[in-house]
């Protein structure tokens, strides 16, 4: 009868010596098995110092770039206050004492004017458009007051106002609003299909962390928006 064929030997055994091929196999299998387990080891650890390496880089450079002095752009915070706006007839009316410290309230010291040595190392102003809204709010007063017996009254803070003027400040709303970019939504009667805005929940940035902040910075003591001002030229 013809040999039984072995199955392909090692290199390292001789052909003359007897082979267990169960024995080969188990050896085989474990080192396998090993293998497997160490390949999975290694692949975890690869993942997890990537995660940590990218952890790190992202934190670092997320912290640069939160510290890195700039000029100019948009100062924190972001739209986080809740309000329902109202109609509040106070700075509407013709200028009072309490309509003008109603404004004044608005106005950080320094009058928006700052000096922060990181973002602003050169003086700047963050308040610039309440200041306008102030003025444009008195204008409209003037205009309306044209031709009847208030027209005779001086404007408040006795600036002669001029064409030119009156363009700048309505202008500079209008630019101040669309800057604003408020996008909260409003309902709409659904009588008369319009909305007036008030009393509706709006989304709104903190307006007093900007005033604290423009405290803390503030570029001199003076108060108030009419402080100093002998006119109104670019609001300064």
């Amino acid at each position: 009868m013809a040999s039984e064929a072995k199955p392909f030997l090692p290199r390292t055994t001789d052909s003359n010596e007897s082979y267990d091929i169960e024995s080969d196999n188990s050896t085989t299998f474990r080192s396998l098995e090993h293998d497997w387990k160490r390949s999975c080891i290694q692949i975890l650890l690869t993942f997890f110092l990537a995660s940590a390496l990218g952890f790190f880089l992202g934190h670092n450079s997320v912290t640069s770039v939160a510290s890195k002095p700039t000029y100019g752009g948009l100062l924190p915070p972001d739209g986080n206050i809740t309000q329902i706006w109202q109609h509040n007839l106070t700075f509407s009316q013709a200028p009072t004492a309490e309509s003008e410290a109603a404004w004044d309230s608005y106005v950080p010291p320094g009058r928006g004017f700052i000096h922060q040595p990181d973002i602003a190392p050169f003086i700047s102003n963050i308040a610039h458009t309440i200041l306008t809204a102030y003025y444009a709010a008195q204008e409209e007063l003037d205009i309306i007051r044209a031709g009847t017996a208030d027209s005779e009254k001086p404007n408040l803070y006795g600036a002669k106002i001029d064409t030119g003027h009156v363009r700048h400040c309505f202008d500079y709303v209008r630019r101040g609003i669309m800057c604003a970019a408020d996008t909260n939504l409003e309902v709409v009667d659904p009588v008369n299909h319009t909305t007036n805005g008030w009393g509706q929940e709006k989304i709104c940035r903190d307006y007093g962390a900007v005033m604290e902040y423009a405290t803390r910075w503030a570029n001199s003591t003076d108060k108030g928006i009419v402080t100093g001002l002998t006119g109104h030229q670019g609001h300064s």
